[in-house]
This record gives C-alpha cells, structure tokens and sequence, in this order.
C-alpha cells in the first residue's frame, strides 16, 4: 500500500463489510424510528391529558338538559309563589290603608259630633 500498490480483498470480506454497514444502518433507523415513535407518544399522552381534564370542565348535554329543565320548573313555582306573595302583601297593604281611612273618618266624625254639641 505504500508503495501505490491497492489493496486486495476478498469477495467476502466485501459482502461482509457491505452487510455491517447495512445492519449499522438499520439499527441506527430503527433507534431514531423507536425515539420518533416515543416522541409521538408522550404528545398524544399530553393531548389526552388534556381531553380528561377537559372532560371534568364540561357537562354532557344528555345530563344538562334534564337538570335544566327542572331547575327552568323550580323557578317558574318560585316565581308563581312570589306573585302570590306580592299580591298578598298588596292586599293587606291595601285593607290597613281602608282601615286607617275608616279610622280617620270615625275620628272625624265624632270630632265634628262632639265640636257641634
């Protein structure tokens, strides 16, 4: 070799050296394939994650719907009761007012009777 002259090997020395480098290579791939393919886990692990936490935030409509609805029927019954509770308080509103007048009036009466004799 060191005199210009090549060096000689054998034809099996080469398919050997060939197929060690192939199976270096393949290995190679198929580490960055396994460390592309853990990468891409962790992600969907991290989205999952997520979507659980997500999940814990909202409430299935199936579920709301029928809560709602029976809160919209407590409210209406709360509301009905305090109509009717208002209107109960403007009616002895209103029967103190007559009667004070009535008392006023009396009053006025018997002041005028008793003023006139």
């Amino acid at each position: 070799m060191a005199n210009g002259e090549e060096e000689t090997v054998s034809l099996r020395q080469y398919f050997e050296k060939i197929l060690d480098v192939q199976d270096t290579a393949q290995q190679r791939a198929l580490e960055l394939h396994s460390t592309e393919i853990d990468r891409r886990l962790a992600e969907l692990n991290k989205v999952r994650e997520e979507q659980i936490h997500d999940r814990i935030l909202y409430v299935l409509k199936t579920t709301y719907d029928p809560a709602h609805r029976d809160l919209e029927t407590r409210l209406g019954q709360l509301g009905n009761r305090v109509t009717t509770i208002e209107s109960g308080n403007k009616t002895w509103i209103a029967a103190i007012g007559i009667f004070f007048t009535i008392i006023q009036i009396g009053g006025g009466l018997v002041m005028y009777f008793l003023l006139k004799h």
